[in-house]
């Protein structure tokens, strides 16, 4: 992330434990790790946000859906930034009902609503059965 300065960096499918982020924490003094995980042999998502590019005075992770979906809120001074990280199931109805809740979390959440929202991930969508 420092030598090609990336400030802030979203994963998906990241395998790991909750206690796992403490350890990474406390390991790597130069990012600050966020996320959502229950499991080592499935789903999970991350944030990497760099401690010396761009660094945020103030961060706030919401789990929305555990290991599937969170938000990362960015505060710089008087701007604010939320980044949605989505790792879609495969399942089709699970799509279906993901889109939903990540449609009624939106509405729902003042900064997610009113503040600039950046949703990235992913979507595991074919647009053809070769895909």
């Amino acid at each position: 992330m420092h030598t090609n300065r990336i400030a802030i960096l979203a994963l998906q499918e990241t395998h790991t434990l909750n206690e796992d982020l403490e350890t990474l924490n406390k390991r790597f003094k130069y990012v600050t790790f966020y996320g959502s995980s229950l499991s080592t042999t499935s789903s999970g998502i991350l944030f990497l946000v760099s401690n010396d590019i761009g660094t945020p005075t103030n961060t706030e992770f919401k789990n929305i859906i555990s290991r599937r979906i969170g938000s990362l809120k960015l505060n710089y001074g008087d701007q604010s930034l939320n980044i949605m990280n989505v790792y879609m199931p495969n399942d089709k109805n699970q799509q279906k009902e993901t889109l939903t809740k990540i449609r009624r979390e939106i509405r729902k959440d003042k900064d997610l609503k009113d503040l600039e929202l950046v949703i990235l991930g992913d979507w595991n969508f074919m647009e053809d059965q070769i895909d």
